[in-house]
């Protein structure tokens, strides 16, 4: 269980009043927490430090759970080069969490659809996946339309089937955090911290609280990153970030599918739960 694994800050605390270690993760997102999680692999001593009351708190949480390949973002790309070097910095990702963490994948074997209405967007869709390693397979419309009643009979649909897959976030972070934990790792939520020095922090929680010293400090913290690097530097790294607004309700559809219009869903089942939000929230 997660919290065999979790010590409070009074207890390091009591254990050494300054707390030396090689590294020092501040985030606790997939970011986060994948980058400590390869240095305790190197055997490095890290310490997580999150300052939400929980781990992974923001998008790394609050997404579809959809691990793909570069179906999407290879599209988007117009220089085919710059795709292909997306593409295998995804497939990497994609390789690595599904050896790692196969127990987190959800429903292994039932495929994710990606689809289209508009024939130039499917032609360049085809002819881009092919080119950069996106595996994907023609779906013929009839057989789709047979497979997924909800979809109209009138639709004109260009249908791919890719080897995405479905991942479970929670289970995936509280098998990273474990793992840290067990390789010797300090990961701590609800921390606030200032700086004290290039190589040191004081960091605090509730009533107890020390000094932590490490040679590199990384700073994982999402769409917090400006806002860390101005306390850190007093400058301002003018990073401007999206948001899409997801819906979860009953499953309500066989299959997960992924709409590559503006104007159309993405659906990412979970189980008996169906995540959404539309292709027109990511533009946005």
């Amino acid at each position: 269980m997660l919290k065999e694994h979790e010590l409070t800050l009074q207890r390091y605390r009591e254990l050494e009043p300054t707390l030396n270690v090689d590294a020092v993760v501040v985030g606790s997102g997939i970011m986060g927490l994948m980058i400590a999680k390869r240095l305790s692999d190197l055997g490095q001593q890290v310490a997580v430090l999150e300052p939400q009351h929980t781990f992974a708190y923001g998008a790394s949480i609050k997404n579809h759970g959809w691990l793909h390949r570069g179906t999407a973002h290879s599209i988007s790309i117009k220089d085919k080069e710059e795709a292909r070097g997306v593409v295998q910095k995804l497939i990497y990702g994609y390789e690595y969490l599904r050896s790692y963490a196969y127990e987190c994948i959800e429903e292994p074997f039932e495929p994710v659809y990606v689809l289209t209405e508009d024939e130039e967007l499917a032609a360049r869709a085809g002819w881009i996946w092919s080119e950069v390693g996106v595996d994907n397979e023609l779906v013929a419309r009839q057989k789709f339309l047979e497979m997924d009643q909800h979809i109209s009979r009138e639709s004109r649909f260009h249908i791919f089937k890719t080897q995405d897959l479905k991942i479970n976030n929670r289970m995936l972070f509280k098998k990273l955090v474990s793992d840290i934990s067990r390789s010797g790792g300090i990961v701590l939520k609800d921390v606030k911290y200032d700086y004290e020095s290039e190589e040191s922090l004081s960091i605090s929680a509730g009533e107890s609280s020390c000094r932590l010293k490490a040679d590199t400090f990384i700073y994982a913290t999402g769409a917090n990153l400006n806002s860390q690097y101005q306390k850190l530097t007093g400058e301002d790294l003018s990073i401007s970030y999206w948001k899409s607004h997801l819906i979860y309700i009953s499953r309500f559809n066989p299959y997960s599918i992924v709409s590559l219009d503006r104007n159309l869903p993405i659906i990412i089942n979970h189980l008996e739960t169906s995540v959404i939000n539309r292709a027109y929230d990511e533009v946005q």
